[in-house]
């Protein structure tokens, strides 16, 4: 329950108002993690978007690690360790962005 509302959060929090869904996918519950991913495609271009993203995922999540194209977020919640991935897969007329959620439970 608890990885389905934190999905729907994230999603909401990662996902610009033009994006176009693909895919969502999860929860999946799979030792040691559950996961769960959903990736779009939008008009936004790369550093647009994660411009877009970084404060809102760093209101929530304290650690972050940053590459030309992926931002990696973390926190401890409640003896959890929980990681975002935030990856923009292609660009082109539309970037593709996949984001990826991993809880590993206490």
């Amino acid at each position: 329950m608890f990885l389905r509302q934190e999905m729907t959060r994230l999603e909401q929090m990662t996902v610009p108002p033009d994006a176009q869904i693909l895919i969502s996918y999860g929860p999946d519950r799979e030792a040691p993690a559950e996961t769960a991913h959903w990736e779009f495609k939008t008009e936004w271009k790369s550093e647009q978007y994660l411009q877009w993203v970084t404060p809102r995922l760093s209101d929530s999540f304290r650690d972050l690690r940053a590459t030309e194209s992926q931002l990696t977020f973390s926190r401890y919640l409640d003896g959890d360790m929980e990681t975002v991935k935030v990856e923009a897969v292609s660009e082109g007329p539309r970037l593709h962005v996949r984001i990826s959620l991993e809880v590993y439970p206490d």
